[in-house]
């Protein structure tokens, strides 16, 4: 699967980050982001943490002959300041990893995957914290 052909992604101007630093995805600064204040609007961060979380998951376990439904169950999202410019994302899993996961998964049949993901503007400063929980069942 490719998050950047999700036709959402692909309105709102998703591409994969062109920097180091272990970014994800970005989104360049677009006079539609904006909200009441001149500001990027919060749903657009959100929309960047959501599909960062996707990729993020996709990468680690491609290589894994899964077949499996993921969908998200939770989210929790501070934030930290606002953004006048282009933003990328980081990601990383919190309270596990990729072995405990599939052991679970294996196991269960479904798991719960919390993952982190930071959006940060151009000077990489943290604008955006979240946690995205993944309810992810085999088929």
């Amino acid at each position: 699967m490719n998050v950047l052909d999700i036709p959402f992604h692909k309105f709102i101007g998703l591409k994969k980050a062109e920097t180091g630093d272990d970014f994800i995805y970005q989104l360049e600064f677009r006079k539609e982001y904006l909200n009441h204040l001149g500001i990027m609007h919060a749903s657009v961060l959100f929309a960047l943490a959501d599909a960062t979380s996707g990729e993020f998951l996709y990468q680690k376990f491609k290589t894994h002959s899964l077949d499996v439904v993921p969908v998200i169950r939770n989210v929790q999202v501070k934030y930290r300041r606002p953004v006048r410019g282009p933003v990328f994302s980081k990601a990383d899993f919190l309270e596990s990893g990729v072995d405990e996961i599939l052991k679970e998964l294996q196991f269960k049949k479904r798991v719960l995957i919390k993952v982190r993901v930071g959006i940060f503007d151009q000077e990489n400063v943290k604008v955006l914290s979240s946690i995205l929980e993944w309810m992810v069942t085999s088929k």
